[in-house]
This record gives C-alpha cells, sequence and structure tokens, in this order.
C-alpha cells in the first residue's frame, strides 16, 4: 500500500451575496478553493466542465483552473474557501496537485455543512489559538469530501449559453474597477460614467453584487494584492502603488484586517 501525506494550507474563508445580473470570470486561479452554495442558483465553469448549481451543492475549483460564475435568477449566497494543497508520495518530497474531489458534490450532508460554518465561525473569532483550529476543519472538511467523492463524478455538461438579463451600466462599472484597480473612484464619479443619480446607482450596483461599491472596489483590490503576492516577486510597496496605495503601512495595515496576515507574512506563508 502507497502511502501518501496531504498538506493543505487555509488561506480565507468569507460569505458572499449576490443578486442577477451577476458573472465573475477569472483564470489560472492561484489557490484552490470551495463553494459552498447556501441560497440561490448558479451556473459555474471550471475549466471545460459546466455544472448548474443550487443550494447545498459545493463546487470545488482546483488550483491554475478558469472559472466562471453566473447568477441564474434570484440571489446567490454562498461560503468560499481559499486553500493550497499539496500531497507527498512518501519519501518524495512535496508537489502541488489535484485532490481527488468531485467538481461538484450535490445536496451535502449535515456534517459538511455545520464544517464549512464552524470554519467561518472560527476564522472571525478572537482567540489565540484559532489558527490551528481553522486548520483542522479544514481537514476535516476535505477528509468528507474525499469520502464523498468516491461514489460521486463530476458530470460534464454542455457549455449552452446562459440566458439572462444585464444590467449594462453595471457591467460596466464592474468592468472599469476590475481594469483600473489603482484608481479611487469616488461613488459620484461612477454614478455620472453611467448616468444614473448616486441613490439609483448605490442601489442598482447592491442589487448585482451584493455589495456597496466601496466594499466592492476594497475587495477587488485586497483580491489583486493577494494574487500579486502569490504570482510575482514585486515589492510590498510598488503593489500598493499599484493598487493606488500611497503608503505602504496603510496597505499592510488595511491587508492584515482582511487576511488576518501582513502582506509580508502572508507571501512567507505560502512560499515557505
Amino acid at each position: 500500500m502507497i502511502s501518501f501525506i496531504l498538506n493543505l494550507d487555509f488561506l480565507y474563508i468569507a460569505s458572499y451575496k449576490f443578486s442577477t445580473p451577476w458573472s465573475y470570470i477569472e483564470r489560472d486561479i492561484p489557490y484552490s478553493m470551495l463553494r459552498y452554495i447556501t441560497n440561490g442558483k448558479a451556473r459555474f465553469k471550471v475549466d471545460d466542465k459546466a455544472f448548474n448549481i443550487e443550494k447545498d451543492d459545493i463546487i470545488y475549483f482546483p488550483e491554475g483552473s478558469s472559472i466562471e460564475c453566473y447568477a441564474l435568477g434570484g440571489t446567490l449566497e454562498f461560503l468560499s474557501i481559499r486553500f493550497f494543497n499539496s500531497s507527498e508520495k512518501m519519501g518524495t518530497g512535496f508537489s502541488n496537485q489535484h485532490l481527488p474531489i468531485s467538481l461538484r458534490i450535490k445536496a451535502v450532508d449535515d456534517n459538511m455543512r455545520e464544517v464549512f460554518f464552524e470554519i467561518l465561525s472560527a476564522f472571525n473569532s478572537q482567540e489565540k489559538g484559532k489558527n490551528y483550529i481553522v486548520l483542522g476543519q479544514l481537514y476535516s472538511l476535505i477528509g468528507l469530501l474525499l469520502n464523498h467523492s468516491k461514489n460521486e463524478e463530476g458530470r460534464r455538461l454542455s457549455d449552452g449559453a446562459i440566458n439572462f438579463k444585464q444590467d449594462n451600466r453595471i457591467m460596466q462599472v464592474i468592468h472599469f474597477v476590475n481594469s483600473n484597480p489603482g484608481m479611487n473612484p469616488s461613488i459620484e464619479f461612477l454614478a455620472k460614467m453611467v448616468d444614473l443619480s448616486i441613490s439609483q446607482f448605490r442601489l442598482l450596483f447592491k442589487q448585482s453584487t451584493g455589495k456597496s461599491p466601496s466594499t466592492f472596489i476594497y475587495e477587488n483590490k485586497m483580491e489583486i494584492a493577494s494574487e500579486e503576492l502569490i504570482k510575482t516577486n514585486k515589492r510590498i510597496s510598488d503593489i500598493a502603488l499599484m493598487l493606488g496605495y500611497e503608503s505602504p503601512n496603510y496597505f499592510s495595515r488595511i491587508f492584515k484586517k482582511t487576511y488576518g496576515l501582513t502582506p509580508k507574512e502572508y507571501r512567507n506563508k505560502i512560499r515557505k
């Protein structure tokens, strides 16, 4: 019998809420990700495999995969966990690889559901030992998913067109924000860009993304920062400037508030 050791590094967990129209596309994600759907329906695509998912489904995004996500009517809510994994065949050293988990697991049981929320609760706590608790719970969750996946395979579906109405004004703003991470546009500027009053813009943006414009911009900057720290050797001060933060110290403080680690600690943890 060949023995393997699984090594996990927990990065982040958060809950998200979006309303139609919402879509998200990313290429070559630099970490693995699990999303547990707590409400609503969506269509998720992982590389060339597409899935219609609904409440109590889990979708697994392996490190390096390309993803597309589309809300399918109503409100979509989910928990999202980011982590790194590597496995070692005894005596050969660690190497990254995809976990043998189904890309889509339907109708998760109570144990899996509880572990997701336990990880979220522990991550948001102020307990000194929370990092150990979170990591232990992540191992438990992966174990449950591995056992469940023995009897389930991700089904290949057609890549048929997804039909829903988008508010092109909000999509235009989202594209602008994603394309200009170094800017710090005011709400007034964004509303004027798409010829809306500030109150109309705030309402439509919240309906489309589940977030306020300022929260969306902030989280987009932090997402880009985490990827730059993982994928590049850029200086932290350069990443801060790239994202519109003139003070590297301020950037480090808000990054730690989001991820629980300073940018330097985050990079060192990933590359240890």
